[in-house]
């Protein structure tokens, strides 16, 4: 993964903007700021293609007017399925941390 501080920024980032929070609670804005941090996090690493696209995705859908909340679930349990795989692949650094992304992406999800 990128450097510890860039990926420690956006794992602390995407708990803080999406942990305990009611989905109203969060802007199209919040969501396209995380998914750009993740994008910058993920650039340089071939095994994260498939997520980087997921990722492009869910920035174009935040970038209309009103996102489809059934396309936003989607995406976000798309993106939550690809952190568990990803997190079982790298250095166990990182793999907590990815599993409570999971978490956090699957309850956040679940209120759309």
């Amino acid at each position: 993964m990128a450097s510890n501080a860039l990926t420690q920024s956006a794992l602390n980032e995407t708990r803080h903007t999406l942990q305990g929070k009611n989905a109203s609670e969060v802007s199209s804005r919040d969501g396209a700021i995380l998914v750009e941090d993740w994008l910058k996090v993920l650039k340089d690493f071939p095994q994260t293609e498939s997520v980087r696209h997921n990722l492009e995705s869910l920035q174009g859908l935040l970038q209309t007017e009103n996102p489809s909340s059934d396309e936003l679930k989607y995406l976000l349990n798309n993106l939550a399925d690809q952190t568990a795989l990803l997190s079982q692949g790298i250095e166990s650094t990182w793999t907590n941390q990815l599993e409570e992304i999971v978490i956090v992406l699957r309850q956040f999800s679940n209120q759309l």
